[in-house]
């Protein structure tokens, strides 16, 4: 089922938010993926906005990053 635009807004944003607070740190995504402990595929293609993260993998990702959830949620 495709998305809605706003949806598709929300993905965006949620992706260049870990990206961006990724690349702060310095890590590479396999850092990334290897810190929260998920599929390097899967942290690719939320950063690219290609797949909906659970609430789970959200909550993996803010545990490695030490960023609140509304860090990566927030609209920029």
């Amino acid at each position: 089922m495709p998305l809605k635009s706003g949806e598709q807004n929300l993905l965006d944003n949620f992706g260049a938010n870990v990206r961006r607070i990724r690349m702060s740190r310095g890590w590479t995504l396999e850092h990334l993926a290897n810190t929260a402990n998920i599929e390097l595929s899967q942290v690719y293609r939320l950063e690219k906005a290609k797949i909906n993260p659970k609430l789970t993998t959200i909550i993996i990702l803010c545990n490695a990053l030490e960023v609140k959830p509304e860090e990566l949620i927030v609209l920029k």
